[in-house]
């Protein structure tokens, strides 16, 4: 017979697994057959393909800031912070409830070795994988037939053909080429052109790592630079006479994003979007590079990003110091 810890393993499959991230009011899922994906439920952001969840071999793992990953068992170990090696058994309890199984007559069975080993190999797998995607020169005719726009939302063509900006027939997306600190061609990062897809955003080639890369750094040629979430944001503050923003794919800094900001700037201005998220995300890259850079921050009205902004918006910003902005938005966390 099984034990309650076979058993959930043996049961648990994607339907379950949704299941499980809806009981944490996670949504905006993308089936892909025989894995999702996400944004991370586990440290939040608002990268929708950073958290991959496999059903093949039931392992989840994060991409962007987690990097790691594990098993049903240490989902709910770290969604409940709890200690699995020392709560195992309220952790499988805890897990066979939530799915809607019954252990009563069960015997409750071991974490085996095995299965820790199985979770280490998957980990350093997709590290490895990670890193080998962001290394490999791209070429974007994997992606099919692409054509020139001559305009999209307010851009003007001349911006569009700064950055790049491609049609994608093939995936019904705008597509920006992303290129590393070298002006590598590395992958390019695609907007849903149809109205509601879903996700808006996805990134080629599939498992590029963007917490390894910033976008626009490639075509910086001063000392002092604007960091912002999106390629958009980029793309609105370059069409304004803005020419030195880049972009770190999301409402986040990553300690590799940030080696290369030092590595470009002396003097760096923080312009994330005025939401919980940017300030969070402004907070946390402030006690990443407070030491490193001479660090400002703009202040965005409540509510907007870098790409709302007029020329005019931009004039009229609030430049604050690190440590006054920390103070002034000290209540949010």
């Amino acid at each position: 017979m099984s034990t309650a810890v076979e058993l959930i393993k043996e049961k648990f499959d994607k339907e379950m697994g949704i299941k499980l991230l809806e009981h944490y009011n996670v949504h905006n899922i993308t089936d892909n057959g025989d894995s999702i994906r996400l944004c991370c439920p586990l440290h939040g952001g608002n990268n929708t393909t950073a958290f991959v969840w496999n059903f093949d071999n039931g392992l989840w793992y994060c991409h962007t800031q987690c990097k790691e990953g594990g098993d049903v068992f240490d989902f709910i170990a770290k969604k409940e912070e709890k200690d699995i090696d020392k709560e195992f058994k309220e952790i499988v309890v805890f897990t066979a409830n939530l799915l809607g199984l019954d252990i009563s007559n069960l015997e409750m069975g071991k974490r085996a070795e095995q299965n820790k080993v199985e979770v280490h190999k998957w980990i350093h797998y997709m590290n490895d994988k990670l890193k080998d995607k962001t290394q490999v020169q791209y070429d974007l005719l994997r992606l099919g037939d692409l054509y020139d726009i001559n305009k999209y939302r307010n851009f003007s063509q001349d911006t569009l053909k700064a950055f790049g900006v491609k049609y994608s027939d093939d995936f019904k997306r705008i597509v920006i080429p992303i290129f590393d600190i070298n002006n590598r061609l590395v992958g390019a990062t695609m907007r849903a052109a149809v109205r509601d897809a879903k996700p808006k955003w996805i990134h080629k080639p599939d498992g590029i790592f963007t917490g390894n890369l910033v976008f626009n750094i490639n075509n910086i040629d001063c000392s002092e630079g604007i960091v912002t979430e999106g390629a958009f944001d980029v793309m609105n503050l370059y069409q304004n006479g803005i020419y030195n923003s880049v972009a770190t794919f999301g409402a986040n800094t990553t300690e590799q994003q940030a080696k290369l900001l030092c590595m470009k700037f002396f003097t760096l201005n923080l312009m994330y979007d005025a939401d919980k998220a940017g300030i969070l995300a402004n907070k946390k890259a402030i006690s990443m590079l407070k030491n490193k850079l001479t660090l400002y921050v703009y202040e965005l009205p409540l509510g907007t990003d870098p790409g709302d902004l007029t020329k005019e918006d931009v004039k009229n910003l609030t430049r604050l110091k690190y440590y006054q902005y920390i103070e002034k938005y000290k209540d949010i966390v």
